[in-house]
């Protein structure tokens, strides 16, 4: 095939674009897989605009990254060198390494044999921005970096770039609840800012998390109706379409039974059965796009918590719960102090969590934390608090808690101990969790860097370490037969449920 047909099959065929631009990347020779057809097809229905909103989840070790996001980076620019291309990644090293090579490629003397018209501006060489002379720009970036200004696609009528979204949370990141729910968030923001015209948007992931960005978009989380690529490790056409994913359009893939490339070492039969076995979780998530905690969770976290960027103008009852702990060793329970408030009404109702304190420590040093804790807020009017800030804090009156509410009643902070509790610790549980769900409450976390109203803010406590995280997991683990490691933090949230 001569070169300039070669140059215009590339541009209209996502299959012979992988085939030819793989090696120019620096990918050596293309691999055809049996997933390869439906792949490209679907890659190309974004090109020609049947397809505006796509999300394709596929197992690592697949090449997902250089099918959907660099080769479709380099499409765009044979397709129009005004194009303007916008690349997001959970991790910046791997978004301007992509960049890095879409831009190698296009300088190769092969690429500029097949597409002479396309030139670049001397003066933009950066690795996360440059340009054509065309006009055309690429931007790449981590979820979280600056892309003020940017914006893919253009105005006029027709394909000039696209959003590509590949895996939006990085792999340290995947068991924080409170980074993926900030992912969450600022796609939305993107979605909402970045795209214009009639660019389309390409998220490409593997399944970490049931509260995940690809659940959240299939979900309804932006509004939008979202085509859907699954493609698990072993395929099985029996298994239905998730019934919750109502802005989702499954598309067809029309592969048999079995595995999905079965000549990939770590996807073969094998390979798939010994992590099946170790590692159930990462297993479903991450290999068959379906993750589920499995068990029977006491606590059903994705009912009980929420997050919030700014407190509501109608909080109020701002007050501070503690449980300590008498001893420090390795297997104690850790003690706990937490600000909240109530919001008893609107959309929004239910416990908002504002700080959080936890960790080991021996009566002295405990005394001090608490004092501290009750200092910080006697005086923020800003945030909503009357002119006496926290009025209550209630401590357990068990263990440490009982000198330490004497300690702090001596320095007239009015400290009391919370209500007795008569009852086991599972029944307190679900007492406050029947509460929670019979006022149509939910329990609040801040996932921005900064929260407050009125003008005034503070820092977030649970961007400086992760307290949200360890919360949430506390209280997946809790168990009714007291089976679990630690609860000092499933207490408190009862206790604020229940008395505050």
């Amino acid at each position: 095939m001569e070169l300039n047909n070669v140059s215009i099959v590339c541009s209209y065929s996502h299959y012979w674009a992988t085939k030819v631009f793989h090696e120019l990347i620096g990918e050596g020779e293309f691999k055809d897989t049996p997933y390869c057809k439906v792949f490209s097809e679907t890659m190309d229905k974004v090109f020609t605009g049947e397809i505006k909103r796509l999300v394709i989840n596929i197992p690592p070790g697949t090449a997902k990254t250089i099918r959907a996001g660099v080769i479709s980076s380099i499409r765009a620019f044979t397709i129009s060198p005004r194009a303007r291309v916008l690349y997001l990644s959970g991790s910046d090293d791997l978004a301007l390494n992509m960049s890095s090579m879409v831009r190698d490629c296009m300088t190769s003397h092969i690429f500029k044999s097949m597409y002479p018209n396309i030139q670049f501006k001397s003066d933009s060489n950066a690795k996360g921005l440059w340009k054509t002379t065309d006009g055309g720009q690429m931007r790449a970036s981590s979820i979280f970096g600056q892309v003020t200004g940017f914006r893919a696609g253009r105005l006029d009528e027709g394909y000039y770039g696209h959003i590509v979204i590949d895996d939006p949370i990085k792999p340290a990141d995947m068991d924080s609840v409170i980074k993926r729910q900030r992912v969450n968030k600022a796609i939305t923001r993107i979605i909402g800012s970045r795209a214009q015209g009639e660019a389309p948007i390409i998220i490409i992931m593997q399944r970490v998390s049931e509260d995940d960005l690809s659940n959240h978009v299939l979900t309804g989380g932006t509004g939008e109706k979202w085509h859907h690529l699954e493609l698990p490790a072993i395929i099985n056409n029996d298994v239905s379409y998730p019934d919750k994913y109502t802005h989702g359009i499954p598309i067809k893939h029309n592969l048999p039974d079995g595995l999905l490339w079965p000549n990939n070492p770590s996807l073969n039969q094998e390979a798939l059965e010994n992590l099946r076995q170790a590692d159930l979780m990462t297993y479903s998530s991450q290999y068959m796009q379906r993750p589920n905690k499995g068990g029977d969770l006491m606590i059903d976290c994705e009912k009980v918590f929420d997050f919030y960027d700014l407190l509501p103008a109608k909080i109020k009852r701002f007050t501070i719960f503690g449980d300590t702990a008498s001893k420090t060793g390795k297997k104690n329970d850790y003690s706990v102090f937490g600000l909240c408030g109530l919001v008893e009404d609107g959309d929004k109702k239910g416990i908002y969590i504002i700080d959080w304190v936890r960790g080991k420590w021996g009566i002295n040093d405990l005394y001090e934390v608490a004092k501290a804790f009750v200092q910080k807020y006697k005086f923020i009017r800003g945030l909503g608090l009357n002119r006496a800030g926290v009025q209550k804090m209630y401590v357990e009156d068990a263990s440490s808690g009982t000198g330490l509410i004497q300690m702090l009643q001596q320095d007239r902070i009015k400290a009391l101990p919370t209500p007795k509790k008569k009852l086991k610790k599972a029944t307190q549980v679900q007492m406050a969790l029947s509460k929670l769900h019979r006022n149509g409450w939910h329990v609040y976390l801040p996932v921005g860097d900064f929260i407050g109203i009125n003008g005034a803010t503070i820092k977030n406590p649970f961007t400086n370490g992760d307290f949200a995280d360890d919360l949430i997991k506390e209280c997946e683990e809790f168990t009714e037969n007291d089976t679990h490691a630690h609860d000092d933090q499933v207490d408190v949230i009862a206790d604020m449920i229940n008395h505050v």
